[in-house]
This record gives C-alpha cells, structure tokens and sequence, in this order.
C-alpha cells in the first residue's frame, strides 16, 4: 500500500515495536507526513470505492425501474373472472 500511496522508498529502521499499535503510533509520531500522505490516500481511496458502489446501486436501481415500466399491465379482473377463481 506505501508503493500505491507513493511512498515506496519510505524505509523504517525500526525493529521492536511490539504491535500494530504501537506500530501506528510510531508511524504517526515519527513520520508524521508519510503519515498524513498514507491517510489520505487510504480516505480518497475509500471515497472513490463508496462511490462506485452508490453509482452501481443507482444503475441497478434505474434498470429495475426501467424493467417494471415496460412490462405489460396486468389485466384487470372483472368480477366475473373474480368469482371463477
């Protein structure tokens, strides 16, 4: 994900941070603009993701609609045709 957010030659020397936590905090404290520019590629990332979704929903939702307009109307019942049911 560093190489995707443009960061591929960040290199960390770091080797005993215990967990992802701790992890995160380093990065966030130590490397505070690889971290920002890492965070913000994470967030367009997931806004252009929602949008794509939001955009594939509308179409599904429009040809559905598009669908039900062009079927033929059921044929109403006459009260004839009620009772022989």
């Amino acid at each position: 994900m560093l190489a995707e957010a443009g960061l591929a030659g960040l290199i960390c020397s770091k080797a005993n941070i215990p967990n992802e936590l701790e992890r995160r905090s380093h990065f966030e404290h130590k490397h505070p603009m690889s971290y920002k520019v890492l965070e913000d590629y994470k967030k367009n990332k997931k806004e252009a993701e929602d949008r794509a979704m939001s955009v594939r929903q509308l179409d599904a939702m429009i040809a559905l609609a598009t669908k039900a307009a062009e079927a033929p109307a059921p044929a109403p019942k006459t009260a004839k045709k009620a009772e022989e049911e």
